[in-house]
């Protein structure tokens, strides 16, 4: 399975093994920082009529319009309030020549951490347990604990957020 971080040929190996940490509930997730622009604060969501419940609407950063998920519900874990740790990391991926951006509301962030593609467990998962695309695998590190990671290529590029920046 191609993904777009083996596509993106500007990408540099080193990049390729630095991800963001970040907790939903108590489990902690990975993606790889390639994809991501920012983390800011949660502010003002602008709800959007007639979408799923895991897209909160769309925010307004620095005269972008920017579709964001809450990743709490996109996941079917419980919803809480929002508090001071609540975060928004802003993300990115090209689809079409076209670069598009994603807010993904998440309990907390945690840290930067260097993940070897080898400790990056996929492909026998896939048959069993990993049903969903948007989970590219388990990684386990030796010092961090075992890390969920994400594929945001599948998070961001549903239908539902493609239609969305389409209207």
């Amino acid at each position: 399975m191609t993904d777009y971080y083996e596509e993106n040929n500007s990408i540099s190996k080193e990049s390729q093994e630095k991800y963001l940490t970040f907790f939903l509930e108590k489990e902690e997730f990975a993606v790889n920082i390639a994809g991501i622009k920012e983390i800011i604060g949660v502010v003002k969501i602008n709800k959007v009529p007639n979408t799923p419940t895991h897209i909160k609407g769309v925010i307004n950063l620095r005269g972008k319009i920017i579709p964001v998920i809450d990743l709490r519900l996109k996941f079917e874990i419980p919803p809480v309030p929002y508090d001071e740790t609540t975060c928004i990391i802003i993300s990115e991926i090209k689809k079409n020549e076209k670069l598009l951006l994603t807010g993904l509301i998440v309990d907390s962030v945690s840290e930067v951490i260097t993940i070897e593609p080898e400790d990056i467990e996929n492909e026998s998962l896939k048959e069993n347990i990993l049903k969903e695309k948007y989970i590219w695998g388990i990684a386990k590190t030796e010092d961090k604990g075992i890390k969920i990671v994400l594929n945001l290529e599948y998070i961001i590029n549903e239908n539902e957020i493609l239609d969305l920046l389409e209207e």
